[in-house]
């Protein structure tokens, strides 16, 4: 560690569209002088019940290394700012959530001189995975995506998961059989057909929350309709493949990720590749 170079977050809060408070932390790369562009990844944290804090990450500081800039956010959903916050989404999958990781971006543009908006990409895992897929099949603002243990598909989702009934009934807030018009129209996979972005598909084959069929399955159809898409999978790992996986899986995940983004994120490289 004495060796590397780490760089700390800077912490900032933005109103959302509809009032909310929101907190994020931008992440800078080491070594920036003024007048200095770089490339912005943003990160979207799992849960949604869980929470970004501005601590040390392997991961995002592996992407930092590479020379991006790294936003991360609290939507609506997320834990630490009361129970009305943290329940805002559950109902409105795709809804105010969507827009908070929207605004969150817009913000951080709009602030910081220093970030490519020509040059942004997008990624998370499990719900921001999940999130990830929502986001590409609603918007082309980003050139490249890597979404990991992701969900693409509520009605598939509801009966494999290990926490498939309760969650997708207190996210969405439907079963199969009584609207699976609903938990359609809130798949990502049945917006399959508007995604332009380049996605990178991260997925354990021992998964049980989010099973390993989710990302097969948005793998094939962006294969059908002739999207570029790649899909890794990782024998005998789990959901937690990133925080207790078997170390040389984790290493290769992150040089997947680093590559891929590096693919469509360098300088020079043409968006339409």
């Amino acid at each position: 560690m004495a060796s590397l170079q780490v760089s700390s977050p800077e912490m900032f809060w933005f109103e959302a569209s509809d009032g909310f408070k929101v907190q994020g932390w931008i992440f800078k790369p080491a070594g920036m002088v003024p007048g200095d562009q770089v490339p912005l990844i943003l990160q979207i944290h799992g849960g949604p019940h869980a929470m970004y804090t501005g601590t040390y990450s392997h991961e995002m500081q592996t992407l930092l290394a590479q020379g991006y800039a790294v936003l991360m956010t609290n939507p609506r959903g997320s834990f630490g700012y009361g129970q009305d916050f943290a329940q805002a989404c559950r109902g409105d999958f795709g809804g105010g959530d969507y827009r908070d990781l929207l605004d969150a971006l817009d913000f951080a543009l709009n602030q910081f001189d220093c970030i490519d908006e020509t040059r942004l990409g997008v990624a998370g895992g499990s719900y921001g995975g999940l999130m990830t897929n929502w986001i590409i099949s609603h918007t082309n603002r980003f050139r490249t995506a890597v979404t990991q243990r992701c969900i693409s598909n509520w009605l598939s989702f509801y009966g494999l998961s290990d926490i498939g009934i309760s969650y997708t009934e207190g996210i969405v807030g439907a079963n199969p059989w009584e609207d699976p018009e609903l938990l359609w129209s809130k798949s990502p996979l049945a917006h399959v057909n508007n995604i332009e972005t380049p996605l990178l598909i991260l997925h354990g084959e021992g998964d049980l929350r989010c099973p390993v069929g989710q990302g097969d399955e948005l793998y094939t159809a962006l294969k059908r309709l002739g999207k570029i898409t790649r899909l890794i999978r990782y024998p005998g790992s789990n959901h937690s493949l990133l925080k207790s996986g078997k170390p040389y899986l984790r290493v290769d995940n992150f040089e997947q990720v680093v590559a891929w983004f590096n693919s469509y994120l360098s300088k020079g490289v043409d968006s339409n590749e």
